[in-house]
């Protein structure tokens, strides 16, 4: 069975941002927020989501969380 995977590439947030019922400090300046999510359809019941949270004002690297 092939493997196929979507691509969800998200920007232009507005404030206030409250990302994924993240902490507070984790929030971001949403100005600069960069959200790309990846679904990945791993078998006949399974799908896998990825993202990463891009945001310089914020973060000195991105977050990357994998879900499987």
């Amino acid at each position: 069975m092939g493997r196929g995977h979507t691509v969800v590439d998200t920007t232009n947030f507005t404030d206030p941002l409250r990302v994924l019922e993240l902490p507070v400090s984790l929030w971001g300046s949403a100005q600069q927020l960069h959200l790309e999510e990846r679904f990945t359809r791993v078998d006949d019941g399974t799908l896998m989501y990825e993202f990463t949270v891009n945001d310089a004002a914020s973060f000195v690297r991105p977050l990357v969380v994998d879900c499987r």
